[in-house]
């Protein structure tokens, strides 16, 4: 990060509450100091994982009753709450926190501190970014991946995994492969009471670093593993529970006082969080005849790479020509058992260190792949990291140098067979490698697990099958044994299941040649009457019902649930948590919502909308309360545009540029004649302004308060909320009187009920008022009583106060004669493709195909109906027509992200699609 983002990412926020007489300041200023070093000589906002937040206040004159501290991350995560301490010269109360108390998790972090005297409180807050060095810039979120392997911290980080033998020891040091990684206070050692550094020379360890910015490893976990021969380590789910022990994978593993039990993030866990479904990774010995559970990881995710293959380490009890038994485990050699190292079953014999890869089929353990251990121990090095330098015959990852050679081997799940010369630098590796005499490293295995291939979207029809391959909207994409097919809510198909005709999406991977391979393939069924979708932050969670509520719905998730992170991994639903935004598509059952599909958001996109007098109007420009709002011919203007000093509400949008662009004008209830009203999203704090959807806002002196409408501090207040500011014009925005936190949803389903004010969909009501905007599609308004029930609609709406939920926009996706009979949406005489890719940036294809010669309008619209470009008019002939949309305006300025409709018009006929540009 620059120096200048950097300077950008400090935001202070001083709040001083004087129910009673203020507190009086002491000695130096009263506000709140940060810095990486406790003398407090500069101040800082970024912070690496080896550094410690150190931060103070000045001590008030007066009596103080209580100092207190709390940090908190911008995202979702636990706080951390404590008291503050006075130092020692009784100027300042303070505390430090090392980085890795907070997990290692980068992002924004908010510090805040609070003394009170008596009525009187003193607030200050600060955030802190924490940083994590080589980013691969792979997903670009601020979200936890966490997905099992520790590749990803949570924020496009990488970090390196190193196992081998310890060669070397240092005060602060170990080397492993040649490779020295330095350990600090906050390095964790997962290992028997009284290991020490000094303990393990010669031993093999796992270890989870990250490189400094100088270059060097940092250790952020160490894990001892057992030398003891009789012992294992598996992945699997919890299939059984009780008060001192687990089942794995039929294997019953006690539990004694000193199992470590944690969370991939390093959380301590109790036995009593370990529930059955849970997937875990587990380190485990056996003593006096029973298996003994060393170490319990908790997994939340499971990387989108992966496959079905599981892996088990340990010791051959028994071993023939068919069998391979490692710790109770009966593996069943077959024709697909590879043996690595050109081994072979006669090599091994009881008492062997192995590692087995296995699958399970119809009960039977299949082993795949058999790696004997060295003769002489360990001295192996496996490293997973992103490859950042490329040779002829090398390859390195974060800094390490590993050699190829004919006997190396290449595998990966995509479909297709990759060598040597596939690799590229920014592919995330995993590589077993043996330390040959000199300490170089000689790579016997790598494993690709992501960053190969263009990852590509398509949806639309397809257009044929054969035996390996679709052709999806022309496009051929071919198919094979690790292609996974999902039907109808998440159900496991085939390619002969899918017929030609049918909707898909398909996520593809392109070969160097640009073939398209598919990783995954959905069959899409579209507006069901029962279907039920939402997008919102999850409210409650129940891991025993193994349930989560979003806006007042609560589904059941299932086996069959489909959980994403935002980088396509698997998440485990205990990977879900508390205050996450999510999108969910799910259906009604007997028992209730059922959820078929969850994804994790970043956020949710919506536009502002402001209320005030107008205050000046011009040919391409309205200014509303002080706000510049640009208009042009494709701007929807209700009833004319207000006269001066009238009240008018703008929905608008908040573009790249910093322009603000007005989607919809109409006048506004009338009101207090300089009362302002903005509803939006926080894009940035600063003191006591916030720019809300673009929207300047001062608010030093308003009243704040939760979705509850309860009282909250102004450290509460966080990036990406939606708020709901009421006030009065200032020079350069708004002058904040009150400012109301909103919670809100996005939610899809079937109208089931109508009243004047209020309609039922997915089996919520949700009230509509004059500030409610309507969109089928067209520039015209329209109003519920317009919209038949039945119809499939998309609802941006707000919680109010007492739970009501007020619908914000509501889109009419299908009419209800569209949903009652599907062939509706491919009316006679032509058919409109659904768009391909599909999120895009910004360039996607639209196709459609006409049955005779005829004239044909293709023209783009926003959700309330306002073109945006017109790509066809005219008379066309009979085919096939392909047309691409550049993700522009008719003016050929940018449009901004967010959801548009593509409308076919032939002759009375018409028919609309939607598509999303992400930029």
């Amino acid at each position: 990060m620059t120096a200048l983002l950097r300077r950008f990412a400090a935001v202070l926020i001083v709040l001083i509450v004087a129910a009673a007489p203020a507190l009086a300041q002491g000695q130096g200023q009263l506000g709140l100091q940060v810095s990486s070093d406790g003398s407090f000589l500069s101040e800082t906002s970024a912070f690496g994982l080896h550094e410690t937040i150190h931060f103070r206040v000045a001590v008030p004159s007066g009596t103080i009753d209580s100092a207190t501290f709390q940090i908190r991350p911008k995202g979702n995560g636990d706080r951390i709450q404590d008291a503050l301490h006075l130092d020692a010269d009784r100027n300042f109360y303070g505390a430090s926190v090392p980085v890795s108390t907070l997990q290692g998790k980068a992002g924004d972090w908010e510090v805040s501190v609070e003394l009170t005297s008596g009525r009187s409180r003193f607030r200050a807050g600060v955030t802190v970014e924490v940083e994590r060095p080589s980013d691969d810039g792979d997903d670009g979120d601020d979200g936890d991946d966490g997905d099992g392997d520790d590749s990803d911290d949570g924020d496009g980080h990488q970090t390196i995994e190193l196992r081998g033998k310890v060669e070397a020891v240092g005060t602060a040091s170990l080397t492993v492969g040649g490779r020295e990684i330095h350990v600090i206070d906050r390095t964790r050692i997962v290992a028997p009471n009284g290991t020490v550094l000094a303990d393990l020379l010669d031993q093999t360890v796992e270890i989870e670093a990250v490189e400094a910015a100088d270059g060097t490893l940092v250790a952020v976990v160490i894990k001892l593993i057992a030398s003891d021969r009789q012992s294992v380590s598996l992945k699997g789910k919890i299939t059984q529970t009780g008060a001192e022990h687990i089942v794995v994978k039929k294997l019953e593993l006690q539990l004694t006082s000193t199992t470590v039990i944690e969370d991939e993030d390093g959380h301590a866990l109790a036995a009593a969080d370990l529930k059955e479904g849970m997937q875990v990774s587990v380190d485990a010995s056996k003593a006096d005849g029973a298996w003994v559970a060393t170490h319990v990881v908790v997994r939340l995710r499971t990387s989108a790479s992966d496959d079905d293959r599981e892996e088990i380490e340990g010791q051959v009890t028994t071993v023939t020509d068919t069998e391979l038994v490692v710790g109770d485990f009966t593996f069943a050699i077959t024709d697909q058992t590879h043996f690595a190292g050109g081994s072979s079953i006669a090599d091994l014999v009881p008492g062997d260190q192995v590692e087995v890869e296995y699958v399970e089929e119809s009960g039977t353990l299949i082993a795949l792949r058999i790696k004997k251990e060295n003769d002489n121990g360990r001295n192996e090095v496996d490293a997973r990291g992103v490859i950042d330098a490329l040779g002829s015959e090398t390859f390195g990852v974060d800094g390490v140098v590993f050699l190829v050679n004919s006997d190396t081997e290449f595998e990966s799940k995509l479909p297709f067979d990759i060598t040597f010369g596939d690799l590229a630098i920014g592919v995330e590796v995993e590589v077993e490698a043996t330390v040959q005499d000199g300490g170089s490293l000689l790579a016997t295995r790598v494993r690709v697990k992501g960053g190969m291939g263009d990852m590509q979207e398509l949806e639309g029809l397809i257009d044929g099958i054969s035996d390996s391959s679709l052709l999806v909207s022309g496009t051929d994409v071919q198919v094979s044994d690790v292609t996974d097919i999902k039907g109808e809510r998440g159900s496991k198909l085939t390619l002969a299941d899918l017929q030609v005709g049918e909707t898909v999406r398909v996520h593809a991977v392109a070969k160097s040649d640009g073939s398209l391979f598919a990783v995954k393939i959905k069959l899409l069924v579209r507006y069901q009457d029962d279907d039920v979708e939402i997008a919102g932050n999850i409210s409650e969670l129940n891991a025993d019902l193994r349930t989560l509520t979003v806006g007042n719905l609560s589904f059941q998730v299932t086996v069959d649930t489909d959980i994403r992170d935002r980088s396509g991994d698997e998440l485990f639903y205990e990977g879900l948590s508390l205050g996450m935004t999510v999108k969910i598509e799910g259906f009604e059952s007997d028992q209730g919502l059922v959820a078929a599909e969850i994804s994790v958001k970043q956020d949710l996109s919506i536009a502002g909308r402001l209320t005030g007098p107008v205050t000046e109007i011009a040919s391409d420009a309205i200014v509303v309360a002080g706000t510049r709002f640009s208009i042009d011919a494709d701007t929807r203007i209700d009833n004319g545009i207000p006269d001066i000093g009238d009240p008018a509400t703008v929905r608008f949008r908040h573009l790249a540029d910093g322009s603000l662009y007005a989607e919809r004008i109409r006048p506004a209830d009338a009101g207090t004649a300089d009362e302002v009203t903005h509803a939006g999203k926080i894009e940035a704090i600063d003191g006591f302004t916030l720019t809300v959807s673009g929207v300047m806002v001062e608010f030093a002196s308003a009243d704040l308060v939760d979705e509850n409408a309860l009282p909250i501090s102004a450290a509460a207040l966080a990036l990406g909320q939606r708020v709901l500011v009421t006030g009065t014009a200032g020079d350069a925005g708004i002058i904040a009187a009150h400012i109301a936190v909103q919670e809100t949803i996005i939610v899809a389903g079937v109208i089931t009920a109508k009243l004047v004010d209020r309609f039922r969909t997915a089996g919520l009501e949700i009230g509509v008022s004059s500030n409610t905007d309507f969109s089928d599609g067209t520039n015209q308004s329209i109003a519920l009583e317009d919209i038949p029930e039945g119809s499939f609609i998309e609802v941006v709406a707000v919680t109010e106060v007492g739970g009501l939920l007020q619908a914000d926009l509501i889109l009419i996706q299908a009419s209800a004669s569209s949903i009652a009979n599907e062939s509706a949406d491919l009316p006679s005489g032509f058919v409109l493709h659904q768009n391909y890719p599909n999120p895009f940036n910004p360039v996607t294809t639209l196709a459609f195909e006409l049955s005779a010669r005829t004239d044909v309008t293709l023209t783009v619209f926003d959700v309330l109906g306002r073109r945006v470009q017109t790509l066809v008019r005219g008379v066309l002939p009979a085919g096939r027509h392909e047309v691409q949309w550049v993700g522009r305006v008719s003016s050929g300025a940018e449009a901004p992200s967010g959801l548009y409709l593509y409308a076919l018009t032939v002759g009375q006929e018409r028919f609309t699609r939607s598509m999303t540009l992400i930029r």
